[in-house]
């Protein structure tokens, strides 16, 4: 394990859609012979372990990193690209330069 990475670290670092997660959470539902939710219910609460789990990888990952290193990625995402190419964190830039803060 490398040093700074909690364990919890390596066990969200799968990927899954929120689309399927939700489906998943249906048929264990199902299988488990529980009452199933109505849709919406089962797409909040998708969406709060979602961002439950998005915030609390955030904060292990500013944890680990230092602000000198977290503005070092930015800088470089922003920087221009040979060839003029610009992606989609660039083209936001353009419009809104980065403050620090989250847009929303």
């Amino acid at each position: 394990m490398k040093s700074g990475i909690t364990p919890r670290a390596y066990r969200t670092r799968a990927t899954l859609s929120r689309g399927r997660l939700e489906q998943a959470a249906r048929e264990w539902l199902y299988r488990a012979y529980v009452a199933i939710p109505r849709p919406r219910t089962i797409t909040v609460l998708v969406r709060g372990v979602v961002q439950s789990v998005a915030l609390q990888d955030h904060q292990d990952l500013r944890g680990y990193m230092t602000e000198y290193t977290v503005q070092g990625f930015i800088q470089e995402l922003v920087s221009p690209r040979p060839g003029g190419a610009m992606t989609q964190l660039e083209f936001a830039n353009l419009r809104a330069p980065w403050n620090g803060k989250h847009p929303h």
